[in-house]
C-alpha cells in the first residue's frame, strides 16, 4: 500500500558514493547554513556538546516526490526517486515530525539524537540499509541494490555490441530486471 511508503531524491553519483549502502542521517548543525528547523534548533539547545542531532527527510506520497523532482536541475534526470516503508525508518531509530520546510503532511523530518564518535561526525550511525529501499526506474520498482550497481549511462553509450551478434549488457541487465 502506497500509505506504507516514504520517497526520497537522491543524486545516484552521491548514492554510489556512500561506502556501506545505508541511508544514514547527515549532521544538523543549526548554524546559518542548515535549515532553521524549529523542533530541532529547540533539542539542539538541550544537548551536551559530546552530543548531535542527524535529520534525513522523506515525501510522505510519490506525488510530492516526483512534483518536487521537476523543480530540479534538468527536471531532476541525475536523480534517483527511492522509496522505504516507513516503519524501516522509525525501526533504525529514528523520530517522526513533519518537515517544516515544507506545507504540512508533504514531507517528514526524521531525526534522531546520537553521542559523537569518530564514526559519525558528519553522518549518524542509525541506518536504513539500501535493500531496504526500491527505485523508481523507467516507471518500474527496482531493488536499489541492482539499481545503483548499474552502469552510469555514460558508460553504457561506450559498450560495443557482442562479437557473436547477442545481446549486448544492456539488453542484459534489462532482461534480468524484467525476469526477477
Amino acid at each position: 500500500m502506497d500509505a506504507d511508503y516514504l520517497y526520497r531524491l537522491d543524486y545516484k553519483t552521491a548514492l554510489i558514493a556512500i561506502p556501506d549502502a545505508c541511508h544514514r542521517a547527515r549532521r544538523w548543525h543549526g548554524g546559518p547554513k542548515s535549515f532553521p528547523h524549529k523542533l530541532l534548533k529547540a533539542k539542539l539547545t538541550k544537548l551536551s556538546p559530546a552530543q548531535a542531532i542527524y535529520r534525513i527527510c522523506f515525501f510522505s506520497t510519490l506525488a510530492k516526490a516526483q512534483q518536487t523532482r521537476q523543480e530540479y536541475r534538468d527536471n531532476g534526470a541525475d536523480t534517483t526517486l527511492g522509496r522505504c516503508r516507513k516503519s524501516e525508518v522509525l525501526t533504525a531509530g529514528f523520530a517522526e515530525s513533519w518537515d517544516d520546510g515544507f506545507a504540512p503532511g508533504d514531507a517528514y523530518l526524521f531525526w534522531i539524537e546520537e553521542d559523537l564518535s569518530d564514526e559519525n561526525h558528519e553522518f549518524s550511525q542509525a541506518a536504513i540499509p539500501f535493500d531496504r529501499f526500491d527505485a523508481f526506474i523507467d516507471g518500474d520498482w527496482v531493488p536499489m541494490t541492482a539499481h545503483i550497481a548499474l552502469p552510469s549511462p555514460v558508460a553504457l553509450q561506450h559498450l560495443e555490441p557482442t562479437r557473436d551478434g547477442g545481446l549486448g549488457l544492456l539488453a542484459r541487465l534489462k532482461a534480468a530486471f524484467q525476469s526477477s
